[in-house]
């Protein structure tokens, strides 16, 4: 049997079995005992459950996970848990103990916030003195107060990532079982296999507690059950990472436990809004606290789109194992592993926020546009567009040395810096850019703005010249600057329009749902932009729907204007009305009166209202007479 635990599978195995059982067999009683004592979840408007349900069920996978340890151990010949044996388990043990008596106290009488707040942080402080830390960021080492830090930031913030996101059956327990499998497999393709026992225990404690905990749930984890997920899954990267690791100890856990980190970013991202902002929240200018709860995390929404509590868990077990997939995928090509572990975040987040983040996008849209048009900040606008571009221009000028491979020394990156930025700056100011209201621009003003862009560049590479202060590379760095700078530059100045157009966008789809009127344009020429844009002011989508455009001009079938497709001649309106169930059609082009005629003709025999949108000048008094050059 020894000779047998000499094989890591074997272990693996015993651990995970060991854990299972044990959770299995022990949640019934840990069940009873909790429903004796009051420790029990009353259905509420915050939560989902619809009867009452005992919580504490994380004594019983607290307990499974240090068993299975504890009984391969006294199974296993040498260290068990490899160079974690004799510092981490002792360490963890105790720490996990105080966690769990704050979790079933706040379980049995609901503590205020801050006192769990403060409870996590002595447990975390525990952790960090027992070496538990980042230690380095990439490859330096980082000064003793960051290091704490940001070491109580991450126990903190995984620790509440899965007390947040323990609020449906079975989804903390099923995503830390994910994200323990992930990490184990990525500890054992670094060479650290017996390190990886306490992920397995942990995962066969919560599979084994799973039994009792899938839709429909008899029990719950109870806070004392998910931060004792949270603090195991924070502990281990941190004790395994080797130094210079920053990647293997901070980066693949994040992606493995992606899921619930991305619906705390969103709750505190959310609720720090409307606790600076309540007036002009959908809260009815009521004080909100970051710590309050909502009913707006991710399982939340999830179920808002119809689908039971079983596809839901799915749902987002199957992104979990997306994301774990990535960062096994980046720990057995460690060589690309920061490539793939920063393009698996990036799809997340475009997936996530593409379609679970309107309401952090709409109250983060609504409080920056509040923010702008403050009085005070108009003021102030230019010095910020100045400070904002010398800041972006540096920031590129460090990025294009780095990209292109440059030593970063004082030669080559610090005594060039400033003959390149200073030209651009003045040629900014005396091109007026900084007087310019980027609110209300045409593509002059931007073609103006990259011509000082280039211009200013072009300058710093002449003095650069002329004061010989050339080196090996250097028209290759100052190449690449000249090509990043255009991307901040430009999009500081575009960010506050992106921000109108995105709320519109997110509150078009607000109203996507509800019965609007269905109407065409008959015209795509400026005509027809000037509608658009005056459409989207007045908020016309609240009560229309503009599903596209007929033109009599053959060149432009198929193409889009404005967002807004043209679907083919007026010979096509009978077609479209059907297809569509048109209500009307808005007039934005000047026809000859024959055409007129003849969409007034389609119009009545389809049942459709016609009308004419028209922009002119209208005479309404005063004492200069007629004016020569009136458009009317």
């Amino acid at each position: 049997m020894k000779f047998l635990l000499n094989f890591y599978f074997v272990r693996y195995f015993l651990v995970l079995g060991i854990s299972a059982v044990v959770a299995w067999l022990l949640t019934p009683l840990v069940r009873w005992t909790a429903r004796a004592a009051g420790m029990v979840d009353q259905p509420s408007t915050r939560r989902i459950n619809t009867v009452p349900i005992p919580r504490g069920g994380g004594v019983a996978v607290f307990i499974a996970v240090h068993a299975g340890l504890a009984l391969a151990e006294i199974c296993t010949p040498g260290t068990l848990l490899g160079s974690l044996g004799s510092r981490w388990h002792p360490f963890f043990l105790l720490a996990s103990c105080l966690l769990l008596l704050v979790g079933l106290i706040d379980d049995a009488f609901e503590l205020r916030p801050w006192l769990k707040l403060a409870g996590q942080v002595v447990v975390a402080s525990l952790m960090y003195g027992a070496g538990a830390r980042i230690g380095t960021f990439f490859w330096a080492d980082m000064p003793e107060v960051l290091n704490y830090a940001l070491t109580m930031a991450w126990y903190i913030g995984i620790i509440n990532a899965f007390n947040l996101i323990d609020g449906m059956d079975g989804l903390a327990a099923g995503l830390a079982s994910l994200s323990a499998l992930g990490l184990a497999v990525c500890l054992a393709s670094r060479g650290q296999a017996s390190e990886a026992l306490p992920l397995i225990a942990l995962c066969g404690a919560c599979l084994g507690f799973l039994r009792y905990n899938f839709h429909p749930a008899s029990i719950f984890l109870g806070d004392c059950g998910s931060m004792f997920l949270g603090l195991l899954l924070a502990t281990v990267p941190l004790f395994t990472g080797a130094k210079s690791a920053f990647l293997a100890s901070v980066g693949v856990p994040l992606l493995v436990m992606g899921v619930p980190l991305f619906d705390t970013v969103l709750a505190i991202w959310r609720r720090s809004l409307r606790a600076a902002l309540p007036t002009l929240m959908d809260n009815g200018g009521r004080a909100v606290h970051v710590m309050q709860a909502d009913k707006e995390h991710l399982h939340h929404r999830v179920l808002a789109l119809g689908i039971s509590q079983r596809r839901a868990a799915w749902f987002l077990y199957g992104i979990s194992g997306l994301m774990v997939l990535t960062a096994v995928f980046a720990s057995f090509f460690q060589s690309r592993a920061t490539g793939i572990v920063l393009l698996g975040f990036l799809a997340v987040a475009l997936v996530l926020t593409r379609h679970l983040t309107s309401v952090e996008l709409w109250d983060t849209g609504r409080a920056l546009l509040h923010v702008v048009r403050t009085p005070t900040l108009n003021r102030l606008i230019a010095p910020i567009y100045l400070g904002l571009d010398i800041f972006s221009l540096v920031a590129c000028w460090f990025f294009s040395n780095r990209l292109v491979g440059i030593p970063a020394t004082r030669m080559h990156l610090l005594l060039p810096m400033p003959l390149f930025i200073v030209p651009i700056v003045i040629m900014l100011a005396l091109t007026s850019t900084y007087q310019r209201s980027w609110h209300h621009v045409r593509i002059r003003d931007y073609v103006l703005l990259a011509a000082s862009l280039l211009a200013g560049w072009t300058l710093g590479c002449i003095i650069v010249i002329l004061f010989g202060l050339r080196f090996p590379g250097w028209w290759r760095q100052a190449v690449v600057f000249l090509l990043s700078t255009p991307v901040p530059v430009v999009g500081l100045r575009m960010a506050r329009e992106v921000i109108g157009e995105g709320l519109m966008a997110l509150d078009r789809a607000r109203w996507g749902e509800q019965a609007r009127e269905q109407i065409l344009a008959y015209g795509g020429g400026r005509t027809f932009s000037c509608f658009r844009n005056a459409f989207e002011v007045a908020k016309g989508w609240q009560s229309r729907n503009i599903v596209g455009i007929i033109d009599d001009n053959l060149a432009l079938s198929g193409r889009i204007i404005e967002g807004t497709p043209i679907l083919g001649r007026p010979s096509d309106l009978p077609a479209l009305a059907r297809r569509y169930r048109l209500a009307g059609i808005v007039i934005t082009a000047a026809l000859e009166p024959e055409r007129r005629r003849e969409i007034r003709r389609l119009a009545g025999e389809l049942g459709l209202w016609l009308k004419d949108w028209t922009w002119a000048e209208t005479d309404v008094g005063g004492g200069g007479g007629e004016d020569p050059h009136d458009l009317s």
